[in-house]
């Protein structure tokens, strides 16, 4: 599933808040396993800019629906945690270049 990003223009900015919220979200509707969160996962949604959190969040919901529909395993805490590490690792390559 193709996830077109927010336009450059958009005036809201998401905060860790929102964040957690929808993953939160995520869960009472299915997408996420309810019960506690990987530790990983608290420490990449601090570390990264909450509107690319929001934006990863929907892309894995997508995925998981994809799953679900074309019936393979799909394990969303895995995939989430592998997501928002890859952005940590390249918005940590962008600022050290």
């Amino acid at each position: 599933p193709k996830v077109v990003a927010p336009p450059a223009a958009a005036t809201y900015v998401a905060s860790f808040s929102d964040a957690k919220n929808y993953v939160l979200r995520l869960q009472a509707h299915g997408s996420l396993p309810s019960g506690r969160w990987p530790f990983r996962l608290r420490g990449c949604l601090e570390s990264i800019e909450p509107g690319q959190a929001m934006h990863i969040l929907r892309v894995v919901q997508l995925k998981k629906l994809e799953a679900l529909l074309k019936g393979y395993d799909y394990d969303p805490w895995h995939e989430l945690c592998e997501d928002l590490d890859a952005a940590i690792a390249s918005a940590a390559a962008t600022t050290t270049a």
